[in-house]
Parts: structure tokens; C-alpha cells; sequence
């Protein structure tokens, strides 16, 4: 897969009444690899280009790791009690984030350790959840999760 193909073209001086048939219509083919072994409900997806991986936040609370190329599950890591409700990778590729529903807290592992680097108090719990996201900036040192306490905090990462 490459990130600057698009995947639908549209003709916008030919736009039909019949919008949906031309959005359907793939300028690309990309084989689809169904990879077995999900298990439990998958809360969020993303990929880390840096090391050719896919990462799955599960409800059961683990987190998996893909292999881009061959589909193949490198690793299980227990990353909450409860459900992983989301993920993202630094863009450097070193860093992973996760949220989870009942820790009332943010958690940072190295990718190519996959080991916890540290988790932070953050969310208050409201109705059985507390972390809902967590993103990384893409230029500068910050750190922002939102949760159900209706907050968002921004974080230095240091």
C-alpha cells in the first residue's frame, strides 16, 4: 500500500445523480488479507509505518501486534484490566499510547520492546469508562487524551 494513491477518484464535472456508483468504482486494487485470531471487539486500529505493523486495541483489554506484510500476530501484550478504548503511535514509531475504560489512566510503551514506559493518572471514571482517546502531536512534544469526565488534557512529554 502506498499512502499517495488515492484509493477513489471522482470526476467532478461529470458528477452523476448516481454519486454512489462512481465513488464504488476502485482506481486501485489492494488485496485485503483477513487475519484470523481477533477474538474479542476491536475498539481502534492503527498502523506504525516505522515498523511495517498493525495494532489492535481489543475490548478484553489487549493489544495486538500485525504484521503488515504477512498477517501474521507477533505479539499479545495485556495493556489494560479492562477494554483498550483507544490507540496511536508517535510519528517517529517509538511510542504507543493507550486508553483504557476502568484505569482512570494513560499509558506510553516502546514499540520495539513493548514494554510500559509509564502510565499516567488521567480521567475520572463516569459510567464505567474513563480514557475514551489519546493522540500524539505530529510535530511537537504533546500528548492529548479526552475521556468521559468530558475533559481533555494536554501533556509534555519530557
Amino acid at each position: 500500500l502506498h499512502g499517495s494513491a488515492p484509493l477513489y477518484t471522482v470526476d467532478a464535472t461529470a458528477l452523476t445523480n448516481d454519486i454512489d456508483t462512481q465513488l464504488n468504482q476502485p482506481t486501485h486494487t489492494y488485496t485485503v488479507n483477513n487475519l484470523p485470531g481477533w477474538g474479542a471487539q476491536i475498539n481502534r486500529l492503527c498502523f506504525s509505518a516505522c515498523h511495517s505493523l498493525l495494532l489492535s486495541a481489543h475490548e478484553n483489554g489487549l493489544v495486538k501486534w500485525w504484521d503488515c506484510a504477512t498477517g501474521k500476530l507477533l505479539h499479545c501484550l495485556r495493556a489494560h484490566n479492562t477494554g483498550v478504548s483507544s490507540l496511536a503511535v508517535h510519528n517517529q514509531g517509538q511510542l504507543l499510547v493507550t486508553t483504557g475504560h476502568d484505569e482512570m489512566c494513560v499509558k506510553i510503551w516502546d514499540i520495539g520492546k513493548r514494554t510500559l514506559i509509564e502510565g499516567m493518572p488521567s480521567h475520572m471514571q463516569k459510567h464505567d469508562e474513563s480514557g475514551l482517546c489519546a493522540d500524539f502531536h505530529a510535530s511537537k512534544p504533546l500528548l492529548a487524551s479526552g475521556g468521559a469526565d468530558a475533559a481533555v488534557q494536554v501533556m509534555l512529554l519530557t
